[in-house]
């Protein structure tokens, strides 16, 4: 592009169509860093069941070696099944929100290359106008020279008159 071409009449007809692409991409950002957050949050309750089941775990064994209750042993395999119930729940809530959120990066790529689309079409555009702008600067350039050159040689010829 010259720089000496005057931009400001460049108007890109596309221009809302690129702004409202935009609008959703950071729409689709936002459901992006939610499902990021979502699925952080599950991790971390995932991890602190099996933290918590580990614990208890090494508990009842402790229980086992000391004193021999059924019923005590048997309550604890009973919290550990149902922690463990629990982990399997909270892993298929693990699993969905990963699927969420692969879900919203796809959507967020595809929205980002929609708009670098509209952003390669707004700048082939603007090169157009462009040469276009620099086709009219050289033809009135063009004109001006042949105004001059066709007054310079009436000039010329009128002194060549009055001698």
């Amino acid at each position: 592009m010259s720089s000496l071409v005057d931009l400001r009449g460049f108007k890109y007809a596309l221009e809302p169509l690129a702004q409202q692409a935009q609008w959703k991409l950071d729409a689709l950002q936002l459901v992006l860093a939610r499902a990021q957050q979502q699925l952080s949050e599950c991790k971390i309750i995932l991890n602190q069941l099996h933290t918590q089941k580990e614990a208890v775990l090494v508990a009842v064994k402790e229980l086992w070696k000391s004193r021999l209750d059924l019923t005590t042993y048997t309550h604890a395999l009973d919290f550990i099944q149902s922690l463990q119930k629990k982990i399997e729940t909270q892993q298929l809530e693990v699993d969905e929100k990963r699927k969420q959120l692969d879900e919203a990066m796809n959507a967020c790529t595809v929205q980002q290359q929609k708009l670098e689309l509209l952003a390669t079409h707004r700048q082939e555009n603007l090169e157009e106008f462009s040469l276009e702008q620099g086709n009219i600067l050289s033809a009135e350039a063009d004109r001006d020279w042949n105004a001059r050159r066709f007054l310079r040689q009436q000039q010329e010829k009128n002194k060549e008159l009055k001698r």
